[in-house]
C-alpha cells in the first residue's frame, strides 16, 4: 500500500528533516511544494519526490488537480518571526484557504498541520496565529484535520535552535531553575520526522496530545 503526501514547505528546515525519514521509504509517494521548488541539491538528495514550484502568496494552483488522489497534505508553512500579527495571518492561514476548500470536496484527503505546544511571550503573534489555523481547520475538515503540537525542534544545520535547545535540556537539570523550563521539550528535528512517520501510518504520536499554553 502506497501512502501519497503532499508536503507544503518540503525544502524548508523541517520539510528536509522529514524527508530524510519518508523519501526513500517505498511506502510513500511524495509531492513537495515550496516557493524555491526545492534546491539542486535536494533534488539529487531525494530523487524520488516530485517538485513542485509554487509561490502561494503571489497565485493560487489548481489545488483540486493536485490533490485529486492524495492521501495526506501535511502543512508546515508559517514564519516563526513577522512584523505583526496580520502578517502571520497572511503567511500561514491566507495560503491555504483555497486548499482546505479543495479538501473539503475530495473526503479522502486528511490535512496534518504542524502547530506548536508553547512559545515565548515575545512570539506570541506566533502562537496565537497558529491557534486560529486549528480552530479554522477544526471548523472545516472536522476530524480530518490532525494536530502536532513539538515545542522547539533542532538540529545542527540551524545553530540558533541546536544551541538553544542545549541550554535548555542542560538547565532542566538545575535544581533551581528546571522546572521552570519543563513545559520546553526539545525534540531532534529526526525524532519530530519519526512522530510524523508515525501518525501517516495510522499510528500514535507524543505530539497529538499538547498541553499548550498561549
Amino acid at each position: 500500500m502506497t501512502i501519497k503526501i503532499v508536503l507544503l514547505g518540503g525544502s524548508g528546515f523541517v520539510g528536509q528533516g522529514i524527508l530524510d525519514q519518508l523519501a526513500k521509504d517505498p511506502q510513500f509517494k511524495i509531492t513537495s511544494i515550496s516557493r524555491s521548488g526545492g534546491s539542486l541539491q535536494l533534488k539529487e538528495k531525494f530523487p524520488q519526490v516530485n517538485w513542485l514550484k509554487i509561490d502561494l502568496q503571489k497565485k493560487t494552483p489548481k489545488w483540486a488537480e493536485i490533490i485529486a488522489d492524495q492521501d495526506w497534505v501535511v502543512d508546515l508553512l508559517g514564519v516563526l518571526v513577522a512584523k505583526n500579527q496580520q502578517v502571520y495571518q497572511q503567511l500561514t492561514i491566507k495560503p491555504i484557504l483555497p486548499l482546505i476548500a479543495a479538501i473539503k470536496e475530495n473526503q479522502s484527503v486528511k490535512m496534518l498541520f504542524v502547530s506548536a505546544k508553547t512559545a515565548p511571550r515575545l512570539l506570541k503573534n506566533y502562537l496565537v496565529t497558529k491557534r486560529e489555523t486549528e480552530k479554522l481547520l477544526r471548523s472545516q475538515l472536522k476530524t480530518r484535520a490532525v494536530f502536532l503540537y513539538p515545542s522547539l525542534i533542532y538540529h545542527p544545520q540551524r545553530q540558533s535552535t541546536w544551541i538553544l535547545a542545549q541550554l535548555l535540556l542542560f538547565g532542566q537539570h538545575l535544581p533551581l531553575i528546571g522546572r521552570h523550563l519543563t513545559k520546553w521539550q526539545p525534540l531532534s528535528r529526526q525524532q519530530f520526522a519519526l512522530e510524523v512517520k508515525n501518525v501517516l501510518l495510522g499510528g500514535r504520536s507524543q505530539l497529538l496530545q499538547k498541553e499548550a499554553t498561549t
